[in-house]
Order: C-alpha cells, then sequence, then structure tokens
C-alpha cells in the first residue's frame, strides 16, 4: 500500500489552532493552514508512536544551551521574583537545576526513563517521568512554566496549551521557544534545491526541520490566545539567536549575526510577523491575574 493511502498519511482537514483548512505547499507531507499559517506535518505517527520514541532517548542539553535558555528565561520573564518552575520536557534536568541555583522550586516533566533518572538525580522527586498529558500536579501551580523547542513536537496543541494555562497561578509567565516555520520551510526548499553545493562545503544535512507542527508567530499567538493567556510578547532576534560568550565567533561574523537579527526583528515589527526571518520565536505570556 502507498503512503498516501494508509490513514496514517492522510491529509489534516482541520488546523488544530484556528480550525482552518490545511491546504498542500508541495514539500513532502507538509500542509500550511490557510489562516494563521500553521505547518502540518502528515509524516508524523500518532502522539502515542511519537511518545513511545521518545521514551527511548536521551536528551542531555550541553552547558552553553543551557545557559542561553537561562538567559532566554531572565530575559523573557524580566524581574518578576521566583517560585515554583516547570519545565516541560527537561531531559536530564539541566535548565531546572540550573534554576534551583538562583532560588526556584524547580519542576521537571521528561517521557524518558533514562532522562528523568538524570533529571532525579539533580532535581528529587520533583523529576517526572510522564507525557504532560497525563500529569496531575501535586502542588496548587507554578509560576513560570518554560518548553524550550518542545511545543512543536507536541499532538494536541489545544490540550496541551489549556493544560499549561491551567498549571500557571495567576500571573504566571509562560515561556515557550519553537522553530520559526517562516524560515525552515523556505530553508529546506533552498537546500533541496542546492544540495550538491551545501555538501560541498560539508553541510550534509539540513538544518532545517519541521516536526509535528511547524510555528509561525500569528500561529502561535492565536493557540496563546485561546487557551486565554494575554499579554503575549514576541522576545527579540537578538536575544534568541545564542551567546558569544560561550561560543567563540569571530568579530565579523558577530557584526553579521547581529545586523541579521535585527533586520528580521524589524521586518517582523513592519509586516506584524507575516515574514520574519529568524530560525526561532521565543513568546512569553501571562495568565491573567483574575
Amino acid at each position: 500500500m502507498k503512503d498516501d493511502q494508509s490513514p496514517r498519511f492522510i491529509p489534516a482537514r482541520q488546523c488544530p489552532v484556528c480550525l482552518g483548512r490545511p491546504v498542500s505547499i508541495n514539500l513532502d507531507r507538509l500542509y500550511r493552514c490557510a489562516s494563521c499559517g500553521l505547518i502540518l506535518n502528515e509524516r508524523t505517527h500518532s502522539r502515542q508512536e511519537d511518545e513511545a520514541d521518545y521514551r527511548g532517548k536521551v536528551f542531555d542539553t550541553p552547558a552553553r544551551v543551557v545557559h542561553q535558555q537561562w538567559q532566554w528565561f531572565q530575559t523573557a520573564r524580566g524581574e518578576h521574583g521566583t517560585g515554583r518552575l516547570l519545565d516541560i520536557g527537561c531531559g536530564t534536568g539541566r535548565f531546572p537545576a540550573q534554576a534551583s541555583q538562583y532560588g526556584w522550586e524547580a519542576w521537571g516533566l521528561e517521557l524518558s526513563p533514562g532522562g528523568a533518572a538524570q533529571a532525579g538525580e539533580r532535581l528529587g522527586s520533583r523529576a517526572v517521568c510522564v507525557s504532560l498529558y497525563d500529569w496531575t500536579p501535586p502542588v496548587d501551580g507554578f509560576e513560570a512554566i518554560t518548553l524550550w523547542d518542545v511545543l512543536d513536537y507536541l499532538g494536541d496543541l489545544r490540550l496541551a496549551a489549556t493544560r499549561l494555562t491551567a498549571w500557571l497561578r495567576p500571573g504566571g509567565t509562560l515561556v515557550v521557544r519553537v522553530r520559526n516555520a517562516a524560515w525552515h520551510v523556505p530553508f529546506i526548499r533552498l537546500y533541496r534545491a542546492a544540495q550538491p553545493v551545501f555538501r560541498l562545503v560539508g553541510l550534509g544535512r539540513s538544518p532545517a526541520v519541521i516536526h509535528r507542527h511547524g510555528f509561525t508567530v500569528p500561529s502561535l499567538v492565536g493557540l496563546l490566545q485561546r487557551a486565554g493567556l494575554q499579554d503575549i510578547t514576541v522576545q527579540p532576534a537578538t536575544v534568541t539567536r545564542g551567546n558569544r560568550s560561550r561560543v567563540w565567533v569571530s568579530p565579523l561574523l558577530e557584526g553579521v549575526l547581529t545586523v541579521a537579527a535585527r533586520l528580521a526583528d524589524r521586518i517582523g515589527d513592519w509586516t506584524g510577523y507575516r515574514w520574519y526571518p529568524t530560525p526561532s520565536i521565543l513568546v512569553t505570556a501571562r495568565r491573567p491575574n483574575v
């Protein structure tokens, strides 16, 4: 049986964010919502199959990336004290462990038993091996919840956003970083069109990727608004592109990257984020106080 005849590959009939109509973009089995721009990857398995696959892996975030995540978190949340923090998809627990050093009561959810075991060495019983769809927090909410490149892997976006909102305390902050489909989809096309050239310079695999979903700024903001969150803010591309202090970059390349990030922010502002040429999106949202 051909792939396109298998139930697993039936094109999505409805966008999970805005209920709009997904249309083919003639690239693998990727579909774009005609309303909000969300990309749906129809190659993915069911949520249960995906979760089973993740349970067999261990994601250990490098120390330099944890340092960047902490900077992103500080920038996104601002000066609002500490409290309980929940990191979804915490891997081996390096980020919540970092938060613990700064006074947070940090928790972590992780699907992988191997990753959760290592996270438990850092967080104790506050590291939980479970899907966010199956967990009931034993505490009365969190001041902050973080998802670093996790939301675009999730199956039921609306349910996930609803649960995350419910777990936040009034006034609590959600910090989400995802890949920017507005950048990744064109780069996938470019890589395929010029694959021999990229391979010649040592790039044998495209750095662009779409997992279960590919977010644009409008689709991500729409998802969070529908979940009842407010004060949704897109953090500048100059924040999300990384930190030179942990990875050496030549002064010339540093300058080019800075100019490119500032230009991406300008283009985002000018176009209402319909165009946003940067690899990732960092968004902060808040649960209303009442």
